[in-house]
């Protein structure tokens, strides 16, 4: 079909076709929401197709295709929630959108279109719909806005996990929103640049996503950066068996896993009892045609053994994970067990730290715990400086939806210094579920950019520094600085040398 070149200008005129649709691309795609039982296939001779359905194009078992699912849950836990849709649903979307445009002739429209009556259908299409626009027919989200209108694009998703059972707040992230977040992936390249043109790519980018998810409860924030998720022992002690059923090698770890859970509460592993303010994992004997859990047949899904997959600590050796961080407490309410002994990952060459965070009031970390995740990555994270390695962090919680995705989007602001506004919906598509409250939301929407999450966790660093993920130059400026403050010089370093020094660094 017609692409654009990128960087090219893309006219955008949107302009009603004869039969009530938006023309979206002049003479090849409109989008008319809302009227799948009012199209007119038979006499305007163009193509209707049901905007969600694309989601299915090439999809395997277990992939979500045009639903929205938080895997591991049931629809009812929830609550209002009801997208944006997960990375896998929106890149068979861009696939089977393109698929559908090259196979259509001249003088024939494709139509999208929802089914009539269904909101929330529409505003998951239409955050579709211009996620496909921005990566392939690389439109700007403002002009995605300007072409759908202000309708679809102001239109915004309720918050993850928003109880029924009392009155909806104000929603915080709209569909502009969740275009923005994808433009920024793009040119981050938190998505490669091949996807999602690129058909074999995209089925291994969606395979990998789903077997992670529903296999360890896991998934990448940024690929090869950042990954969250769920505390290993919950997962662990699902009784599915398609999940993971261990944390080392070998034989079930009794050792590791009974000496957590009988170690005596300390200041820094106590367990918080009613901390937690968020759903909580539904574990259930596996029952696979269980349709209220949404949930595929778990054994056909590639690369899914069940209960014979890798254990825990080979894959993230496998993921170059090299830092993980957990930020639930040992014990709370929801997990059959207690966590995880972190020496499972300490004498395996992985380092491992606490930082725990309480559930309640939003789930936010306090400013000390933002500034000692940013520390702790700072030389540790990133690019190890050969060519092709680079290493990452795992950062969890409990459920892996909330207060290990805060942690981890402020590290994602602070490397690419972006603004959380953006950060928040490509979490919310990277993982299905996370940010459990509107507090959360709001202040990641606070955040415009790198200055403020340090100016949130008090950190006094210069902002002149990289905005690329290799951040150890801040670990040069913090040294200069506190040389400066105590005056004390290293043997041999003259005064005017230090000055030089700060001088390279700041040009760097």
């Amino acid at each position: 079909h017609l692409g654009y070149v990128v960087g090219a200008v893309v006219p955008v005129m949107p302009m009603a076709s004869n039969n009530g649709s938006i023309k979206v691309i002049n003479d090849r795609l409109c989008w008319a929401p809302g009227q799948m039982l009012l199209r007119p296939e038979a006499k305007d001779g163009n193509r209707w197709i049901s905007a969600l359905e694309l989601c299915g194009h090439a999809a395997e078992p277990g992939e979500s295709k045009g639903e929205y699912q938080v895997r591991h849950y049931s629809r009812s836990a929830y609550g209002h929630a009801f997208g944006p849709l997960g990375l896998e649903s929106m890149l068979r979307f861009c696939c089977g959108l393109d698929a559908e445009l090259s196979r259509t002739g001249a003088g024939t429209s494709i139509v999208l279109t929802t089914p009539t009556g269904d909101r929330k259908s529409c505003i998951n299409a239409a955050t579709l719909l211009g996620c496909y626009l921005i990566l392939v027919e690389c439109m700007a989200p403002a002009d995605v806005a300007s072409a759908l209108g202000q309708k679809d694009s102001e239109a915004c998703f309720a918050c993850s996990w928003s109880s029924t059972s009392v009155k909806e707040p104000e929603r915080v992230m709209s569909v502009s929103d969740c275009w923005r977040g994808i433009e920024a992936a793009r040119r981050h390249k938190w998505i490669s640049p091949v996807l999602p043109q690129d058909v074999h790519q995209t089925d291994v980018v969606c395979q990998e996503t789903v077997h992670l998810s529903l296999t360890y409860d896991v998934a990448w924030l940024i690929p090869g950066l950042i990954l969250v998720g769920a505390d290993p022992a919950t997962t662990i002690a699902d009784p599915n068996p398609a999940t993971c059923g261990k944390l080392t090698p070998g034989a079930f770890d009794h050792a590791l896993m009974e000496d957590s859970m009988n170690r005596s509460v300390s200041k820094d592993s106590s367990s918080i009892a009613g901390s937690v303010d968020t759903v909580c994992k539904e574990y259930r004997e596996h029952d696979v045609d269980d349709p209220k859990f949404g949930l595929p047949s778990m054994p056909s899904v590639p690369s899914t053994d069940p209960k014979t997959s890798e254990d825990y600590l080979t894959v993230f050796q496998g993921l170059g994970i090299r830092l993980v961080v957990r930020a639930n407490f040992d014990n709370e309410p929801g997990m059959p067990t207690n966590s995880y002994n972190q020496r499972a990952f300490t004498e395996n060459g992985i380092q491992h730290a606490n930082i725990r965070i309480q559930d309640v009031q939003g789930g936010l970390p306090e400013p000390a715990d933002v500034e000692r995740l940013l520390h702790l990555c700072e030389d540790l994270v990133g690019n190890d400086g050969k060519a092709g390695e680079t290493s990452a962090v795992y950062i969890h919680c409990k459920g892996g939806f909330g207060r290990s995705v805060v942690l981890a989007a402020c590290m994602a602001i602070d490397r690419f210094d972006v603004p959380g506004g953006v950060v928040l919906p490509w979490c919310r598509i990277a993982r299905p579920g996370a940010i459990t409250t509107r507090t959360q939301e709001l202040f990641l929407k606070s955040l415009k950019g790198r200055s403020d999450v340090r100016r949130f966790a008090k950190m006094r660093i210069p902002g002149c520094i990289d905005s690329q993920p290799n951040c150890g130059m801040i670990t040069k400026l913090s040294k200069w600085a506190q040389a400066l403050k105590m005056r004390k010089l290293a043997p041999g370093v003259r005064a005017e040398e230090l000055h030089v020094a700060k001088e390279q660094v700041h040009s760097n």
